[in-house]
């Protein structure tokens, strides 16, 4: 309870005020007066929002211009907790008994006053019971505040928490997808070396040797195709790791570009395909062994998915920046079937092929994109690609430019 709190009493008869002020000064309490309800009500509005704001009323019912119920409902209007305190005659009773058991007010006293000491507990008491609804609504804020806060963390938690899972399905998704790719690609070249195996050994049985001799290249092939598997799934995890070192050098890209079209030479003739590149006086940052892998891996892909008498183009810039650096960009365009939108997402991912590489019975396991994309990164660039059906697709590796 504020021992300085500010009153303000309202009665038409100026001696009742300045008696009433006396009692409430007396006391510590700092009382001003108005001789009617209209002119209360302007000092109450003056004051309303501010720190001299009054914290008790004393109020006469009976008074010109505006009476005491008419002031109490003006209040009320904007203020449901400041405590009023009412003064009426013995005519007016009734009308404060139901002020008072509406709760409109917080106590009322007979004029004239008789007793004073009732009149300032009724004062202590209301300021009291004023200054405790405060609080209480200052806690019901606060509580109302932390409420909504924890819902919000609730919330957020709970989407936290349901990303989470999705991506714990989907690694678990993942991770029985590799499993099934996995199984059935090393059962295909295992199951040719057993099998050719057997057939040999009964081919010596019965002395067959030219028989023996002719699928022995049989089964070299399914061991090196079962030594790429599991070369592939090794350079895979290192690379995930950040296991494999990187050399980062000057590379020319004419020099590259002679050394990746001389491999993928044979390919292009047997496709009956057109190898178009320009030259590029431009050089990149980049470990050579491992930028000649992605080049031919791209090449060898445009060679596998492109048509009959189709086009491989190579085309190289300098337009891009990635945080800032300069980056050259390796264009291998190709003018195949292409790639649905939905599939693009998915030919970044190990062990992933595509249902037309199925369909067509192309060769590979789908590592080579993954591999690609993770070696870009290793050496601070990346592999985008844009495709549209019946046109090609075009896969755009960037490298950082050399300036040396």
């Amino acid at each position: 309870m504020k021992v300085d709190a500010k009153i303000l009493v309202v009665d038409d008869e100026p001696e009742i005020c300045l008696v009433l002020c006396k009692i409430l000064a007396k006391e510590g309490y700092q009382a001003e007066q108005a001789c009617n309800g209209l002119i209360a009500l302007q000092k109450w509005r003056n004051k309303a929002s501010s720190p001299e704001a009054y914290d008790l009323l004393i109020v006469d019912l009976k008074m010109p211009k505006m009476d005491g119920i008419t002031l109490l409902g003006e209040i009320r209007k904007t203020d449901a907790l400041l405590p009023l305190i009412v003064l009426t005659g013995h005519a007016d009773l009734d009308d404060a008994y139901k002020l008072l058991t509406d709760h409109q007010i917080a106590d009322f006293h007979n004029k004239p006053l008789k007793n004073r000491h009732s009149l300032l507990f009724s004062v202590r008491n209301a300021l009291e019971k004023a200054h405790l609804q405060k609080d209480l609504t200052k806690l019901n804020d606060q509580y109302l505040q932390l409420n909504t806060l924890l819902g919000q963390r609730v919330i957020k938690r709970t989407e936290q928490l349901h990303v989470q899972m999705c991506r714990a399905q989907k690694a678990n998704e993942a991770k029985s997808a590799f499993l099934g790719r996995m199984s059935h690609e090393l059962r295909t070249p295992l199951n040719a070396i057993l099998g050719l195996t057997q057939i040999q050994a009964f081919q010596l049985d019965s002395k067959n040797y030219d028989q023996v001799k002719e699928s022995l290249p049989l089964v070299l092939e399914a061991g090196r195709h079962l030594l790429r598997l599991v070369d592939d799934t090794l350079d895979i995890e290192s690379l995930e790791k950040g296991k494999i070192t990187i050399a980062v050098n000057h590379c020319d890209l004419d020099s590259i570009f002679a050394e990746c079209f001389a491999v993928v030479q044979a390919q292009v003739e047997e496709a009956n395909l057109t190898l178009d590149c320009s030259n590029s006086s431009l050089a990149v940052l980049a470990d050579a062994s491992r930028l000649k892998q992605i080049v031919v891996n791209l090449l060898s892909n445009a060679i596998k998915f492109n048509r009959a008498g189709g086009k491989v183009t190579v085309v190289v810039n300098a337009s891009s920046y990635i945080a800032g650096n300069a980056m050259v960009n390796i264009c291998v365009k190709d003018t195949g079937v292409g790639i649905i939108e939905a599939d693009l997402p998915l030919i970044f991912e190990p062990f992933t092929r595509l249902k037309y590489a199925d369909d067509a019975a192309i060769d590979g396991v789908g590592n080579g994109l993954a591999i690609c994309k993770l070696l870009a990164v290793q050496m601070h660039g990346d592999i985008k690609v844009k495709s549209e059906i019946g046109l090609g697709s075009e896969f755009i590796l960037q490298l950082p430019l050399s300036k040396s």
